[in-house]
């Protein structure tokens, strides 16, 4: 009945086309799932809704699209009217050539954008930067020493310890919360260890550690580095957490992330000027440094054996702090700026704030996949634009002020019969899927549904329950004297008297 429902859905959206978004998983079970969802637009607002859990046999692209595609068409959804796809970057799912996202655009003979999940990319960001230098991976290696010290029954039963965090990399926002944690208890950390230490009643090997993580502590300067790690992770954490609404459209991912970009360029001049701001200047050179006379003319490639200019430790570890922060800076640029640009630039023409506010030569790709005819959707942008202006615009300042694609589609809704091709624009633009973070709450939602006492059961039931507890929301608002009624139609060995 819930697939019925979201199936009924569906076809009362505002237009058939739907963004497909997809994500695996392997369970307590061992059994590789595949979870299947869809988004569409209905009354102007995007609903996401999963519609199948996959049991894989084989991982290898062919067979992953062969079982999405078939599983549509089981559903009674037509694959031809996919707009765009959403997954995450593994190989198999984003491959050029021999990707689930290229082979459906091949087997259904059109060209669908993919889009790499942007709540995935930010964590890559995270993940690389945090790896870029030694002293923040020996900050998260000690993270975890001063997670599993602090867990010791010993600790738990005589000390009020802080409850520190462990590190869970597949987690987006576990590096924020890990350093947020240690940086918060930074003093009863550091109490708690000294106490330890001078601690007669504890094991040997106790107070050994506890000497020793106090020593590398202090040596490593670990909550300094935590205290910058935070200017860096904190910034893209509300973006990160935003990308996972349903309501988010690819316009607004791209000024999140564009803000989260530039507070990270904000933070770094700030940080450059008071580098050079405390930078000590070097010590005179003894004597003036000379080239050998033999190497006249020659290109030197190599030290001439004289030692370099001295820098002080605390200079060493900002230049390190501030190569994080640059990494993170250039991953960021990489990743969100050169990805599908001629769609994005077609989208952030929908804005009334924008320069070219639906410029038919900017609008190409997003036409091209709302399928509309280019002379009714110009005659149409002609007085559309100037009402959509009136609508949208800030009479204080004169200008358009920034509006959810959503809010201008819901406005468009009323005037359908006027505009049916703009309106088919804003609604396409809404339709593309930029997170894959409803594929991954379904995943929760089966690790909750698989108990240890509901191991056996077999893929159907399992499918069935995770669809049920994800999609809560039409669950209770099921109608229970239908459900008595289909459910006692059923073949069953009681009979329902």
């Amino acid at each position: 009945m819930v697939i019925n429902d979201i199936k009924e859905k569906y076809e009362n959206a505002d237009y058939s086309g739907f963004c497909l978004k997809s994500d695996g998983t392997r369970d307590k079970c061992n059994v590789e799932n595949m979870s299947v969802m869809i988004r569409f637009v209905r009354n102007g607002i995007p609903e996401e809704h999963l519609i199948g859990l996959l049991d894989l046999s084989q991982l290898n692209a062919e067979y992953i699209t062969t079982q999405i595609l078939e599983h549509l068409s089981e559903s009674g959804y037509n694959a031809a009217e996919i707009m765009s796809q959403c997954y995450d970057g593994a190989s198999v799912m984003s491959g050029v050539k021999g990707g689930v996202q290229a082979l459906i655009q091949k087997k259904i003979g059109k060209d669908i954008p993919y889009i790499h999940c942007y709540n995935h990319q930010l964590h890559l960001v995270v993940v690389h930067a945090m790896q870029a230098e030694p002293c923040a991976k020996a900050f998260f290696d000690l993270s975890g020493s001063l997670h599993s010290f602090f867990h010791r029954h010993y600790m738990s039963q005589n000390y009020d310890v802080p409850s520190l965090k462990r590190l869970l990399e597949i987690r987006w926002t576990s590096h924020y919360e890990v350093t947020k944690c240690l940086v918060e208890n930074q003093d009863a950390i550091m109490s708690i260890l000294t106490e330890v230490t001078e601690d007669r009643a504890a094991a040997v090997d106790i107070c050994t550690e506890a000497s020793g993580l106090l020593m590398m502590l202090r040596r490593h300067n670990f909550f300094e580095i935590g205290k910058f790690l935070l200017k860096i992770l904190g910034p893209l954490k509300p973006a990160n957490a935003m990308l996972q609404g349903h309501s988010v459209d690819l316009c607004c991912a791209s000024e999140l992330v564009s803000a989260s970009l530039q507070t990270l360029k904000q933070i770094r001049h700030e940080q450059s000027e008071a580098l050079t701001s405390t930078a000590t200047p070097a010590a005179a050179a003894k004597r003036q440094r000379t080239m050998s006379s033999q190497l006249t003319g020659s290109v030197v490639m190599s030290t001439l054996g004289h030692e370099e200019d001295s820098v002080t430790p605390d200079q060493a570890l900002k230049r390190a702090l501030l190569n994080i922060l640059d990494t993170a800076i250039v991953e960021m640029e990489t990743r969100f700026t050169k990805s599908n640009l001629d769609l994005m630039k077609a989208v952030n023409c929908l804005q009334p704030q924008s320069i070219s506010f639906l410029d038919p030569a900017m609008l190409g790709p997003l036409q091209k996949m709302a399928g509309c005819d280019s002379g009714t959707l110009s005659n149409e942008i002609l007085v559309g634009k100037i009402m959509l202006e009136n609508k949208f615009k800030n009479t204080e300042e004169g200008r358009a002020e920034f509006v959810n694609l959503s809010t201008i589609c819901q406005f468009l809704q009323g005037h359908k019969e006027g505009f049916p091709q703009l309106h088919r624009m804003y609604v396409t633009s809404i339709v593309i899927g930029i997170s894959s973070a409803s594929c991954e709450s379904s995943f929760s939602t089966l690790s909750r549904v698989l108990t240890p006492f509901r191991r056996t059961m077999l893929h159907k039931r399992k499918r069935d329950l995770v669809i049920l507890a994800h999609e809560k929301a039409i669950t209770k608002g099921l109608n229970m004297d239908e459900f008595v009624r289909v459910f006692a139609q059923k073949n069953r060995r009681l009979i329902l008297k």
